[in-house]
């Protein structure tokens, strides 16, 4: 079996990275009819993931040849701002206390990997890297999301002890010069007493 090793990303990546950026990003455009493949040189912006001390740019390198990578990033959450947000103050709910220490978690934003990176199962190897780094900036969740219907990364998800936490649901405007209409709510059908949705029951129309 062919020997491979996870390691940061470097500048002299950046040609092979290129191509396998734009390869994930046509599949994502193939799922999601609204996006469309940035044009351009990918370039700059893989040179700032490399250099950004919140991004890690992870690379599976097999035999010399980068055959997948994962980029994630780290986030930070301080406490709530200065002033309470408006809907508190309607409510008369107090103002939260701050947090004690500043919750930091890690956002798996991509991840890709060829055939060969596939077989050898490096995407584990990827995980595992992340895991690693979650210590050393002490976050404290890894989290991340998945497109509707991309089963094999869902399943991946979950065999890496990953849960589902929420869903983001989305609506299409067709015409962005009108706000789409809502549309109107499903009313089940009224019986034959005047409820809706209740079915009719003989015997206690005869009062048995």
């Amino acid at each position: 079996m062919a020997e491979y090793v996870v390691r940061v990303a470097g500048k002299e990546d950046i040609p092979r990275l290129k191509e396998l950026f734009a390869k994930s990003l046509a599949m994502e455009c193939r799922r999601d009819p609204f996006l469309v493949p940035l044009e351009g040189d990918w370039e700059p912006l893989l040179a700032q993931f490399i250099r950004a001390k919140e991004a890690l740019l992870l690379v599976l390198e097999v035999e010399g040849k980068i055959e997948g990578y994962l980029l994630a990033f780290e986030q930070v959450v301080y406490g709530p701002a200065a002033k309470p947000h408006p809907l508190r103050k309607i409510l008369g709910l107090p103002r939260p206390r701050p947090l004690l220490l500043p919750f930091r978690s890690i956002w798996v934003e991509d991840v890709y990997l060829t055939r060969t990176g596939r077989i050898l199962d490096g995407g584990r190897a990827l995980a595992r890297a992340v895991r690693n780094w979650a210590p050393k900036i002490r976050a404290r969740r890894i989290a991340g999301s998945v497109a509707l219907g991309n089963r094999p990364a869902e399943a991946f998800a979950l065999a890496l002890g990953m849960r589902p936490l929420r869903r983001i649901f989305v609506a299409d405007l067709e015409d962005p010069s009108k706000p789409p209409p809502v549309p109107e709510r499903d009313r089940p059908p009224k019986g034959p007493k005047g409820r809706a949705g209740r079915p009719a029951d003989p015997k206690r129309d005869r009062g048995s």
